[in-house]
């Protein structure tokens, strides 16, 4: 059974841990946020740090993938004051040269002539060599000088450009012109080479070999180019960069690209063409066209597996086509097309407030990208046609102030994302004949203003349309849909005023479930704090269930049986018709007294007295869930029985033994004895309870008998009457007696003697006193001190006068504890006398 202080125990040690648990959920969410927003139908897709704030006016990314590293920066800004100060080196109509730079590494520079340069060239001037195993080693920078033409073309053949901790080497055409080629069965491949590794470059801290054009024109063709560039997007791999007097411009024809820091990137340019190929595994994006960058077409090229984006556009770039691409596995988004201003207002580098417009992407398939298939971020005129796009996390996301996108004939799914999304200030969208399924909501128009259409919807286990905000305007037309959700249309959070058309649209498919399996199984993942409420609230409550489980309910009996207590204790003698309780005079229940338990031996502090006359616990001690059983009456020497405990209320004759009023006292019932040290043996005085080892309290002098039928005051003397003689040693005076031979009286009323002790159940001698003469019986209650001849009576003046006891005092000076008596006992055999039945 669980005790009161192991309960106690219990409930705060569980208390603690749900505080615990709560402290830790709410740290862990305030730290890393939680997976899922808390509305998905109304919070937009996460946002990128680089998306949301570019930087401006530079090609260097500011990404958290890409932490900040000083040293690669400083190898940029030397490598731009080296290029300039060797392109001022460069005569016209000079040979090939070499130019030594301070800080940089050997360079070998090609100026204008009629006719191009080839390899041979290259090799004659010692920056190419021939190795062993017919590989190339690029051991100097090429600089192929304005007007000048360099045609390398080596089908089949590895180009290794040094790369180390020694330097790197570079190749660059400043306002030239460069083809570097291959054919379609046998590309010239490219890449780094680490000769102290002999290996691939693949640590780019240090720098690492890239290929550039700055103003100029570079053509690829059949070309495997693997880990190249660093850091930036102009020294990113392979680049074309270009300036506001001459925009760069080529192409990439069957170019494969891999581990790349970028895969291509463009900046300044016009009418750039990359065609086929495939970019993987780069460092940034797969493909990055930058600011100023005009008429660049993507065909049917692939972008996966790369560091951001697959396909990138960003601010300030316009007319771009992307046609029959594939964008796969990306870390965030397949294709991002972003079209905000370069500059908000007026600015000291006179950049445009206008945004991009003219991106196309046709043919194409999106698939499996951690983010969203295709972001439009404040693009004008942006038309999606025919695209697969599939299992992203959002398909479709439409933001920002942008107008006349449009989407039509595209097939998109979206497993619990948004198959597609318009917000924030969208104006004349267009959602037309697409079949869209697998997703959250079809389409959710947020703040903007879209004409949706002619589209076939599936699958669906939110909405088919939602609608939020201010929308006035936009119209959902002869569409059909087929799923199950809260709603088909959405139109509860629409903004005051604003006016949407639904018509001609076939609603027979769709099942409203407010209560489906789905939406209950993603609860938890969109409210998050429900776990944490859970926790402060239910499991305390748990607990405090789990302890209460073994307590008595109400009405049940609080005690165990008799039975139960004595098979505990070893208490054979208890017979099977003993009550269970002890019942008062009047028939009711005795209320069980309870005391705490004394100190274990050893233990510090005073010692606590335990109820006399309770079981002892499943340790052989009192305890104080025992239930308290009845006493045999103790006799005096001379084989008389004692006179019953009187009650103290005042009333004489109403002690255990009285039977209740109107009915005849039956046959005597015989006692059960239990002391939690054995039965005491006849001739063997009375002991206290004792617990661990505790020594035995000492009893205290009783009350003093004052005027018959009062309770005697300590200290006082008793009142005048002729003292009686001394009693012989050993022989108490006789219970209940009085001077003149009358009975001592309480409240006028006579006192009725108990029921005898049965023969055997005689006990012992009482104590010897210090004058060496035997005393009464010990007091069991442990309040007087026992009495008898030879002992100073207090309040009698008269030592060992043997006087008799009066009102409430037991034989030898003993007070009477009656069942009303409010004093917890101090310790010995508590006397019980039940009525009989």
């Amino acid at each position: 059974m669980v005790t009161q202080r192991e309960s106690h125990g219990l409930s705060y040690a569980l208390a603690a841990l749900g505080i615990l648990t709560s402290l830790s959920l709410g740290i862990a969410t305030l730290m890393y946020g939680v997976s899922a927003p808390s509305d998905p139908d109304v919070q937009g897709p996460s946002v990128s740090l680089e998306e949301a704030e570019p930087t401006k006016g530079s090609d260097t990314p500011n990404d958290a993938q890409q932490p900040f590293d000083p040293r690669q920066a400083q190898l940029v800004s030397a490598l731009d004051e080296r290029l300039y100060a060797t392109v001022g080196q460069i005569e016209p109509g000079t040979s090939p040269h070499d130019v030594t730079v301070p800080g940089g590494f050997p360079t070998v520079v090609l100026p204008a002539r009629p006719s191009p340069y080839d390899l041979s060239t290259l090799t004659s001037t010692g920056a190419v060599t021939k190795q062993s195993d017919g590989t190339l080693l690029m051991q100097k920078s090429v600089l192929v000088g304005a007007g000048a033409q360099l045609q390398l073309s080596a089908p089949g053949s590895t180009l290794r450009m040094t790369s180390g901790p020694q330097g790197f080497a570079t190749l660059i055409a400043f306002k030239g012109s460069m083809v570097l080629q291959g054919n379609e069965g046998s590309p010239l491949s490219i890449t780094s080479w680490d000769p102290t590794k002999s290996a691939a470059d693949a640590e780019p801290s240090d720098g690492r070999a890239f290929i550039r054009t700055v103003g100029g024109r570079m053509d690829l063709r059949a070309v495997n180019a693997t880990n190249l560039g660093f850091w930036s997007g102009r020294t990113g791999g392979i680049a074309w960069t270009g300036s506001a007097a001459e925009a760069a411009t080529g192409s990439a024809r069957g170019v494969n690209v891999t581990g790349n820091h970028y895969g291509f990137f463009s900046d300044r340019t016009k009418g750039l063409l990359i065609n086929g190929g495939d970019v993987k595994q780069s460092v940034m994006d797969g493909i990055a066209v930058n600011r100023d960058s005009t008429g660049t077409e993507l065909w049917k090229v692939s972008s996966s597996q790369n560091g951001r984006n697959g396909i990138a556009v960003a601010r300030g770039a316009h007319s771009i086509s992307i046609r029959e691409v594939v964008t796969s596995g990306n870390s965030r988004n397949g294709v991002f097309l972003d079209g905000t201003p370069p500059a908000q207002g007026p600015n000291a580098g006179g950049g445009t407030t206008a945004h991009a417009a003219g991106f196309t992407v046709d043919s194409s398939k999106v698939q499996g990208n951690a983010e969203h298939g295709i972001l439009i971020n404040g693009a004008d005129k942006a038309e999606l046609i025919r695209n697969i796009v599939s299992a992203n996390k959002d398909g479709v996301i439409v933001r920002g102030v942008t107008q006349g996108t449009s989407l039509r004939e595209n097939r998109i799914s979206s497993p619990g994302g948004f198959a597609v999304a318009i917000r924030e200030g969208s104006k004349d969208a267009l959602v037309d004949k697409n079949i869209i399924s697998d997703a959250l909501t079809a389409v959710q128009v947020e703040n903007a203003i879209t004409k949706i259409s002619g589209n076939e919807i599936s699958g669906m286990t939110m909405h088919a349309v939602s609608i939020i905000g201010n929308c006035n305007g936009s119209s959902v037309v002869d569409n059909r849909w087929v799923g199950r959700g809260p709603s088909d249309i959405d139109m509860t959070r629409i903004g005051g005023g604003s006016l949407v058309e639904d018509a001609g649209n076939d609603k027979a498919g769709w099942v409203v479930d407010k209560d489906n399996a789905k939406y209950l199984a993603s609860f938890i993942r969109n409210h998050p704090l429900v776990l944490l409420w859970f926790l402060i609230l239910v499991l305390p409550l748990a607990g405090r269930l789990y302890i209460k489980r073994g307590r008595p309910g109400v009405g049940q009996h609080p005690y165990r049986p008799v039975a139960a207590v004595a098979a505990a204790g070893g208490a054979s003698s208890a017979p099977a018709s003993a009550s269970a309780t002890p019942r008062t005079p009047g028939g009711g229940v005795r209320p069980a007294r309870s005391a705490a338990r004394p100190p274990t031996s050893g233990s510090s502090g005073p010692a606590r007295r335990a109820t006399p006359g309770t079981a002892p616990s499943r340790d052989g001690r009192p305890g104080r869930d025992a239930m308290p059983v009845r006493q045999p009456q103790r006799s005096r020497p001379g084989g008389k029985p004692t006179v019953p405990p009187a009650s103290r209320n005042g009333a004489a004759g109403r002690s255990g033994s009285e039977p209740p009023a109107g009915k005849k006292p039956g046959p005597p019932v015989k006692p059960v004895s239990w002391s939690g040290q054995g039965p005491r043996q006849p001739g063997e005085p009375s002991r206290p309870a004792q617990r661990g080892g505790a020594a035995p309290r000492q009893s205290r002098p009783s009350s003093t008998p004052g005027a018959p039928g009062k309770s005697g005051t300590p200290g006082k003397p008793a009142g005048p009457g002729k003292p009686a003689g001394p009693a012989k040693p050993g022989t108490p005076a006789k219970p209940g007696a009085a001077p003149g031979g009358q009975a001592p009286q309480r409240s006028g009323k006579p006192q009725r003697p108990g029921n005898p002790e049965p023969p055997g159940k005689q006990g012992g001698p009482g104590p010897r006193q210090p004058n060496g003469q035997q005393g009464g019986p010990a007091n069991p209650s442990g309040r007087g001190k026992p009495g008898g001849p030879g002992q100073q009576q207090p309040g009698s003046g008269q030592p060992g006068s043997g006087q008799q006891p009066g009102p409430g005092q037991r034989p030898g000076g003993q007070n009477q504890q009656g069942p009303n008596n409010k004093r917890p006992p101090q310790g010995g055999a508590r006397t019980t006398v039940v009525s009989p039945k």
